[in-house]
């Protein structure tokens, strides 16, 4: 009975380890896994592994924190990628036809000969900064409504020259 109640325990935990079984290439060419969910602690994909060239058509990647994931001729036709980070991933010539754009951080992130940003759904939660790439692909953000995230450091700076010129109106 004891070797069955052991037998049984090892074969839960094997299952419940492998549930998040899933990694992805990073832009440095190291694996990372298991994959993160934004909010932290481990994603629920136990799909294919996110690679250059995977068939990734559907996966359920919401929430996924895929920071600069390579994912270069990935197809990612019809997958839920909504509220995902993709700040600086590469994701040269990737299939996102008809994809869940919405929510998404692009921040910084390379799309160059991507297809399909047309047909995915993105909205004024989709972000973009002034690095993200859209060389190729035909697409407009501004148009499709995407939210462009200005940089930090000029920001910075024009809150500071502000701060000077109010110090200086006051002598």
């Amino acid at each position: 009975m004891r070797v069955l109640a052991l037998m049984l325990i090892s074969a839960l935990t094997l299952a419940s380890s492998s549930a998040f079984a899933a990694s992805y290439l990073d832009v440095f060419g190291s694996t990372v896994a298991p994959i993160q969910h934004v909010d932290g602690g481990n994603h629920t994909y136990s799909g294919d592994d996110l690679k250059p060239g995977a068939d990734l058509g559907g996966a359920l990647l919401a929430d996924a924190d895929l920071t600069e994931s390579l994912l270069t001729n990935a197809n990612l036709t019809s997958a839920n990628l909504s509220r995902a980070y993709l700040r600086s991933a590469v994701l040269t010539k990737a299939n996102l036809t008809n994809a869940n754009l919405i929510g998404v951080d692009f921040s910084d992130t390379v799309l160059t000969n991507a297809i399909g940003l047309d047909s995915a759904s993105g909205d004024s939660t989709t972000l973009y900064t002034a690095k993200t790439i859209f060389t190729g692909t035909g697409f407009d953000p501004v148009a499709a409504g995407w939210t462009f995230v200005p940089e930090p450091g000029p920001a910075l700076l024009m809150g500071f020259g502000l701060a000077g010129l109010a110090g200086v109106r006051r002598r």
